[in-house]
């Protein structure tokens, strides 16, 4: 069966017809679902769904995975309260740490975040991550962490502490999303940024990647709840603040819900390219993500992380990921190997992690938007 063109008002339309004729052009023959690049046939699936709703008067806006997120959401309240908890604590003795502190501080909220993408309702995994408390054995769960170059991600805000623009490059809305906003507000608290960008998706993706609306609806539950549990009204509050003057900025740019990969951003989205490169880092989170990063290849999985970027080198970025795709880099000699040995299930059963990072690098007659 062949990929069809979309027959659309939407921005995203004559984008989408622009690439499926160009992979036309490139292999002489119509893109097919068993037969064409998995992140293309997967993405084009998430926009025909979408296609159907905007094709209908009463349902053009209407979430078909709304329910599954709202679920997950209100079935998660529990360790949500305990991270609010947490943060608060946190953020209130913020102030009088010492700089060790602190990194000892930041280098946990990033794996908190990290483990948080293993929520993900279009690959559910069955596993330990998932059976573990992940605040309270976050220690435990660093022999997971296959790749760890959080002290890279350090050293570069820290450098340039106080006038730091991050960009968040999200995925999955619920309990993930308020892993990342927790991680957003130690940042801005510990003066770590001084602006935050997030980016979700502009329409339901992959069954739970978090959207507008979601990222609404995530603060409304907190706020609903503030009553009962107080942490969460110091954060509701706060975030409010932080959105109503602009530390926080929310998007939703239509390059994410497309099937290109990221080295191809600058050619088909130079405004979003631009845009990002005046960032101080940008953290992508999760596996689709990492795969348009990799441009969906499968790379030998010692291949330098920098190297499989190709062109893609707009600013300092990090990816966030726990495994759950047969698509890795960065790794050591034979590591790959042993693993699969000792566990032939590991890069699908979501319980090992990297954090990679990319230190930009200007080079001879790269302009610098």
């Amino acid at each position: 069966m062949a990929l069809v063109p979309f027959v659309s008002s939407a921005e995203d339309e004559p984008i989408w017809n622009k690439y499926l004729w160009q992979k036309y052009l490139e292999s002489g023959e119509i893109s097919k679902w068993l037969s064409s690049r998995w992140l293309l046939v997967e993405c084009y699936f998430y926009r025909r769904i979408k296609q159907i709703f905007e094709s209908s008067y009463a349902f053009k806006l209407y979430d078909p995975f709304r329910v599954q997120k709202e679920h997950l959401l209100e079935s998660k309240l529990a360790d949500l309260k305990i991270l609010a908890d947490y943060t608060v604590q946190i953020l209130e003795n913020l102030p009088k740490e010492k700089i060790l502190r602190v990194w000892s501080h930041f280098s946990k909220f990033l794996k908190i975040t990290l483990w948080g993408n293993h929520y993900d309702l279009s690959r559910p995994v069955q596993g330990t991550v998932e059976d573990v408390k992940i605040l309270q054995n976050l220690d435990e769960l660093d022999s997971h962490i296959l790749i760890d170059d959080s002290e890279e991600i350090w050293k570069t805000l820290h450098a340039n502490e106080s006038n730091n623009t991050i960009d968040f490059v999200n995925d999955n809305a619920g309990y993930e999303l308020f892993c990342d906003l927790c991680l957003a507000d130690f940042l801005c608290t510990s003066l770590l940024a001084k602006k935050i960008q997030f980016h979700v998706k502009l329409m339901p993706w992959f069954i739970s990647d978090a959207t507008v609306d979601d990222f609404n609806w995530l603060l409304h539950v907190i706020a609903q709840n503030s009553q009962v549990v107080p942490s969460f009204s110091v954060l509701s509050v706060r975030w409010k603040n932080y959105l109503d003057s602009g530390i926080w900025i929310l998007k939703n740019e239509k390059f994410w819900t497309l099937p290109i990969a990221y080295n191809e951003m600058k050619s088909w989205d130079t405004k979003l390219y631009e845009d990002l490169s005046n960032s101080t880092l940008i953290l992508f989170k999760g596996d689709v993500n990492y795969r348009k990063l990799l441009a969906d290849k499968n790379w030998p999985t010692t291949e330098y992380f920098k190297s499989v970027l190709q062109s893609f080198h707009p600013t300092n970025l990090a990816v966030l990921r726990t495994v759950k795709c047969e698509i890795i880099c960065g790794m050591k000699s034979e590591e790959a190997e042993n693993l699969s040995a000792r566990e032939p299930d590991w890069m699908l059963s979501g319980n090992y992690a990297v954090i990679q990072f990319d230190r930009h690098e200007i080079v001879k007659n790269e302009t610098k938007f």
